[in-house]
Formats: structure tokens, C-alpha cells, sequence
């Protein structure tokens, strides 16, 4: 089951999961993550929105919203390129907020796979 919710957070998450979900994926996801989401969970596997799966990850991590929102594309390995397509985000800017994060998470950056700048 895929629960696909207005609501970006973990305590309804945590009663998706709790009542059978496989996947939970937020209203604003692009229609390349509803899909692959979709194949995820149709496959056997767990999918969680890249938003939702930051404050599991990291809660008590206080991210700005371009933060997370740089870090989830990261995570999914998105390029710079790719990511500098975004609204109000060039590449510069993702290298910049990639270094903010890394600083952020201290030790804990060895648990995610960020690409280094020449992607």
C-alpha cells in the first residue's frame, strides 16, 4: 500500500507504516517520484518521501527548507546540473548548501552518500 497524504508528517507516516504502508509519498511529489514510488512498493520495496526520510534520519537536524530540499535531491543522486534547474537554486548555491549540511550533520555525514562537487 502507498498512502500518498497532504500531510508531510512523521506521525502519520509512523501510523502508515503501523497499519500496513509499504510506501508514503507527499501531494506535491513530481510526477517522476509518484512513479517511481509506485515501482518501488509494487516491487516488494519501502518508499519514503526523500523529505519525510531526512527527519527520520536526522531529527533534531534543524534544516532550512532549500537545505532539505538540496539534500533530498543529493540523496537521490541528483547532479548539480540537475539540481540547479530548480526554482531559485543555481549550482553554486546546491555546492553551498551541500557544505552547510555536511557541517550540520558533523559525524553523522558518513551515513548519507553526497556527491562531491564535480558531479
Amino acid at each position: 500500500m502507498l498512502v500518498f497524504s497532504m500531510h508531510a508528517s512523521l506521525n502519520i507516516l509512523t501510523a502508515a507504516i503501523e497499519i500496513g504502508a509499504t510506501g508514503y509519498l507527499v501531494k506535491d511529489a513530481s510526477t517522476d517520484e509518484l512513479v517511481k514510488a509506485v515501482q518501488q512498493v509494487r516491487s516488494g520495496l519501502r518508499y519514503v518521501d526523500a523529505q519525510l526520510a531526512l527527519k527520520l534520519a536526522f531529527p533534531g537536524t534543524a534544516f532550512t527548507p532549500r537545505e532539505r530540499k538540496v539534500l533530498a535531491l543529493l540523496m537521490e543522486g541528483m547532479s548539480y546540473a540537475v539540481i540547479a534547474d530548480q526554482p531559485g537554486i543555481s549550482r553554486r548555491t546546491a555546492i553551498n548548501l551541500k557544505t552547510r549540511v555536511i557541517h550540520k550533520l558533523g559525524e553523522r555525514d558518513s551515513l548519507i552518500s553526497i556527491p562531491s562537487e564535480s558531479h
